[in-house]
């Protein structure tokens, strides 16, 4: 993505901040069934990119900083105003480290992959980087299906890349 692309974007999003609009009809769909079932992580779409080489974890956490600027549906909120459910940007997500022992990591990643996202009034996606060492590391994505689908994040995580 270029700077213009990148400063366009960054505009974009800072204008959708304060502002809700409304669930679409396939939002409302999965809400539905999410709101009822809330101990279900039969909506989430889990990823995980493995990074290998010498590089800085705070490297990375600005890079998923800048990730949450170039897709801000990563940041969509969903709550309820005036007795409607409605769409919002939250400013950012909060991403978590984790130092982790290599033996553990694949527990971890299908716990974290399970973990619900709730539904109402709390982030749809999570971020986690697992630090291994200094030369490995997974970050893990899980997005719920209210507001991407596999496609969708198959996009974003090739933006991660660029």
């Amino acid at each position: 993505m270029n700077l213009r692309n990148q400063g366009l974007s960054r505009i974009f999003s800072n204008m959708l901040l304060n502002t809700a609009y409304p669930l679409t009809p396939f939002q409302k769909q999965i809400f539905s069934v999410c709101y009822q079932y809330q101990d279900t992580c039969a909506y989430n779409i889990p990823a995980a990119i493995e990074i290998k080489g010498k590089i800085s974890s705070k490297l990375l956490l600005q890079s998923l900083k800048h990730l949450q600027e170039w897709h801000p549906e990563l940041r969509i909120l969903i709550e309820e105003k005036e007795g409607a459910y409605v769409q919002s940007l939250q400013k950012e997500i909060v991403v978590t480290e984790e130092k982790i022992d290599a033996d553990l990591l694949e527990e971890c990643l299908s716990q974290e992959a399970k973990r619900t996202l709730g539904c109402l009034a709390s982030a749809l996606t999570r971020i986690v980087l697992w630090s291994v060492n200094e030369s490995h590391y997974v970050i893990q994505l899980t997005i719920s299906h209210m507001i991407a689908d596999r496609l969708s994040l198959s996009i974003i995580i090739k933006s991660f890349w660029k």
